[in-house]
């Protein structure tokens, strides 16, 4: 059922979930788990309202460097030297 691999044939989470065998199942985070959620979420909320200004830059700072950032348009050519010791056929 689960692990039918064609999508218009394999169950929806929503149908496996009321699969007999997940009759009387109960599932309880545990207590430390709950609270990190929670705080989580009232945290994600108010930031949506605009209640918190973006405290990445202070969870994250910036580094200083004088690197530039790579540039993703050329290609990288450390894939071409990997097979520099193979043989040619």
């Amino acid at each position: 059922m689960c692990l039918e691999k064609d999508p218009l044939r394999r169950w929806t989470c929503d149908q496996l979930l009321r699969h007999p065998f997940f009759d009387n199942f109960s599932f309880k985070y545990p207590e430390g788990d709950l609270y990190e959620f929670e705080k989580l979420k009232t945290f994600r909320e108010k930031s949506k309202n605009g209640h918190y200004v973006n405290i990445a830059s202070t969870l994250f700072p910036q580094i200083p460097s004088n690197n530039q950032s790579p540039d993703l348009t050329r290609p990288l050519k450390v894939a071409q030297k990997h097979f520099d010791h193979l043989p040619d056929i």
